[in-house]
């Protein structure tokens, strides 16, 4: 894999189409030309996560992400959103574990009106009192929100399972008691702090030419000061754990049972996205399909700089959460113990390839995914994924289940 000492900390990339330059003051940009576009997106990432605002401040990344859309020196809230949506466009933003990621997709001949709001928020946002105080209501209340719906439950807590160490054990919206108590001089302070040149993406997908892209952005985010850029470690873990979350008036039972893996930047990722495939299929063809016992059965791997885990789920009547869970974990243990078919790897390997290359024809799903790519380190991927995936092996994909699958190293969620 080229890594991000290779690409990103170099001043320039050309492919034919993919382009990244990194600016004096540390701000990196990316553009990816898609000729045929009627669209422009740009997205801008920030390293920094739910990961990195664990304790009393836990949730406060989340709550920033929302206060750049509250208003800045030059627009209202309103503003901000209609600038956008009256031109046909649309606006969104989202924090994931170790990173946070503003958006907006709008027709090719608005895209510097678009660029500029984005700049505006990111470097202007004034961060106003009686605004933040409706906003913290606000994000309190999706929180509640969440703790409503049993899957979002799995996805906040089920870390918690296999990390003992790593933050991401920690639910990224935070709890009622450290969202009700945060200061808005905290939330502005991790924005001086983070939200610098070094620690930012900015990628721009579109029918668009890097030279012209480098311009606008060169004069819009001209006042973004160079910072620190956040370094990530991995955290040894070595425990694993089984518990379960009550709530009150569940018609069901939701099982979540998984490993931990390697990280993003890992050679072993593609195997295990074909590995991932393969289970996804197999245990909803046995619990779903054969026996009826759930409606969404699913396997899904999440990675990023520091974890990497791959998660069985199930939604199960409470008298067949005992079968459903063997279930889960004989097929496990069958990919574990080399019970994999030839059939079945070139079936999934095929999918995995086709799909991606369908989901990324639209410039607002491309300019996520490199985004996503370059907070790993390599924003290359985006073009080299596919090539990535067909280079792997049915021995490797064998080899990574026989690593990562072992019984009795999994974790469990249970939400009753």
């Amino acid at each position: 894999m080229v890594g991000i000492k290779n690409v990103l900390h170099s001043k320039r990339y050309d492919g034919d189409y993919l382009k990244i330059s990194r600016l004096p003051n540390g701000l990196t940009v990316i553009t990816e030309k898609f000729p045929s576009a009627v669209s422009v997106a740009t997205e801008i990432g920030v390293r920094y996560g739910g990961m990195d605002t664990s304790g009393k401040i836990a949730g406060s990344a989340h709550f920033l992400e929302h206060m750049l859309f509250k208003g800045t020196k030059k627009r209202t809230w309103k503003e901000i959103t209609n600038e956008i949506e009256r031109k046909g466009g649309h606006s969104n933003a989202y924090t994931s574990y170790e990173h946070t990621a503003y958006w907006n997709i709008i027709p090719k001949e608005y895209f510097i009106d678009a660029i500029d709001v984005l700049a505006d928020m990111y470097q202007n946002s004034i961060f106003d009192k009686k605004e933040f105080e409706k906003e913290r209501t606000t994000v309190i209340s999706e929180l509640l929100q969440r703790k409503d719906i049993p899957r979002y439950v799995i996805y906040e807590f089920f870390p918690k399972t296999l990390y003992t160490k790593n933050p991401i054990k920690n639910p990224s919206i935070g709890n009622e008691k450290t969202l009700k108590n945060i200061s808005k001089n905290t939330i502005t302070g991790q924005w001086k702090d983070n939200y610098t040149a070094k620690n930012t993406i900015i990628t721009v997908v579109g029918n668009i030419e890097h030279k012209k892209i480098l311009r606008v952005i060169k004069e819009k985010f001209n006042s973004l000061r160079p910072g620190i850029e956040r370094k990530r470690e991995e955290y040894k873990e070595y425990k694993t754990s089984r518990f379960t979350i009550k709530r009150k008036n569940l018609n069901q039972m939701h099982l979540a049972i998984g490993f931990r893996i390697c990280n993003g930047n890992h050679k072993d990722v593609y195997a295990i996205d074909i590995l991932e495939s393969i289970l996804h299929e197999r245990i909803k063809d046995e619990i779903r399909e054969k026996r009826g016992l759930s409606y969404a059965p699913s396997v899904s791997t999440q990675f990023g700089q520091t974890f990497g885990f791959l998660c069985g789920y199930a939604n199960i009547k409470h008298k067949d959460f005992e079968k459903t869970r063997a279930l889960i974990l004989d097929e496990f243990k069958k990919a574990y113990k080399g019970k994999i078919t030839k059939k079945e790897f070139e079936e999934r390997k095929m999918f995995i390839k086709n799909s991606y290359l369908i989901e990324n024809e639209t410039t607002e799903e491309a300019a996520d995914t490199i985004t996503t790519f370059a907070m790993l380190g390599d924003p290359t991927l985006f073009k080299e994924y596919p090539k990535r995936i067909e280079s792997v092996k049915f021995e490797d994909v064998k080899k990574v289940a026989k690593k990562y699958l072992k019984p009795g190293t999994q974790g469990e969620l249970i939400v009753r």
